[in-house]
């Protein structure tokens, strides 16, 4: 059972306003607003709003993982080889719509990151 507290929506709000957001990210925005949420109580919080389907978490390979709203249209990820700057890259149509696997299993969503080198980084070269 979801339990809708105060905490929560606040970390909720965070990540909102962040896009996308680390635990060190929301607990020092979250810290600037002037709540004093202990970072356990943040770990547990998203794990929860994770199982809730509130928030998405995104693992990749240069770090700690990050969080995002779950509301937002299904999108793909973009992770600059260089700088670590993750870009939100659209989706096309064949990959939204809900499809089976070769085995049969029904896919209702996936997550698809591309790793390369960031428009800004390239600049710099």
């Amino acid at each position: 059972m979801f339990r809708d507290t105060a905490q929560r929506r606040a970390i909720v709000e965070v990540i909102k306003s962040l896009g996308h957001a680390t635990v060190p990210n929301i607990a020092e925005k979250l810290e600037e607003n002037g709540e004093n949420i202990a970072l356990s109580t943040i770990y547990r919080s998203l794990e929860s709003l994770e199982k809730q389907r509130i928030v998405r978490r995104i693992s990749y390979k240069y770090g700690t993982d990050v969080f995002e709203d779950y509301e937002q249209e299904t999108h793909d990820h973009f992770v600059c080889n260089h700088c670590h700057k993750i870009v939100d890259v659209s989706k096309n149509e064949e990959n939204q719509k809900e499809k089976f696997d070769n085995n049969g299993n029904l896919i209702q969503s996936s997550v698809t990151i591309y790793y390369g080198i960031c428009k800004d980084c390239l600049k710099k070269r």
